[in-house]
């Protein structure tokens, strides 16, 4: 993933070393910057629709969250936004968007009831998008090989770290150890006696057939 500095600066540690994007000949360049404390915004420039009369741009923005819900766990997630944004009047107005669980379940959509236009500049994050929007910023931006990755990506770098292997408790005590290791009867009885039955796939092969990835990439266009 190649990053500008100012999105170096902001993003967490295991997004920076992750090796989950594409080499620099398939990689492709997104906007990303904080959208609050526990949120991203994420735009692909290429998106962006000049409308008839040329002053309005039509636009498709990612907020990546933390938790996708209001109460409980924590539960990432991210919304898909669509916006108008007026360039000369610098005024904007969402018209749809749908917020999806970390799997891509849909949660749920809503369509804008008041197609009012309200000033660009009244959040940080829909300032940012709006200069995306109108005038091509990419000061903040990073290469993935696609949308879908960068927020798969940004959803797992709130996952808590994995314990140390030194951490976890051993089934077995270490040879030389004054601890007692499980007694031959103990393991005998913690042993099946007989092997599980191996499932077969409909080839007779043995082999399990694998699930399909969720198709991310189809929600953005």
């Amino acid at each position: 993933m190649r990053l500008t500095s100012r999105a170096r600066a902001c993003l967490p540690a295991v997004l920076v070393g992750a090796a989950l994007f594409a080499s620099v000949a398939e990689a492709k360049s997104f906007y990303l910057a904080p959208a609050g404390k526990d949120s991203w915004l994420v735009i692909d420039p290429l998106a962006v629709e000049s409308q008839p009369g040329g002053v309005v741009r039509r636009m498709w923005s990612v907020t990546v969250q933390r938790s996708i819900v209001s109460s409980g766990p924590p539960q990432p997630g991210y919304v898909r936004t669509q916006t108008d944004y007026d360039c000369l009047n610098k005024q904007i107005r969402w018209r749809t968007f749908s917020a999806y669980s970390r799997s891509g379940a849909l949660l749920v959509t809503r369509d804008n009831p008041n197609p009012g236009w309200t000033e660009a500049t009244s959040a940080v994050d829909t300032y940012a998008a709006f200069k995306v929007a109108c005038v091509g910023e990419m000061a903040s931006a990073v290469s993935a090989e696609s949308i879908g990755r960068l927020v798969i990506g940004l959803m797992a770098s709130w996952d808590p770290p994995e314990a140390p292997a030194g951490d976890r408790q051993p089934l077995l005590a270490a040879p030389g150890s004054k601890t007692a290791g499980p007694t031959r009867a103990t393991a005998a009885t913690a042993l099946p006696t007989t092997k599980p039955a191996r499932s077969k796939s409909a080839s007779g092969k043995g082999k399990p057939t694998p699930s399909k990835p969720v198709p991310f990439e189809s929600l953005w266009r």
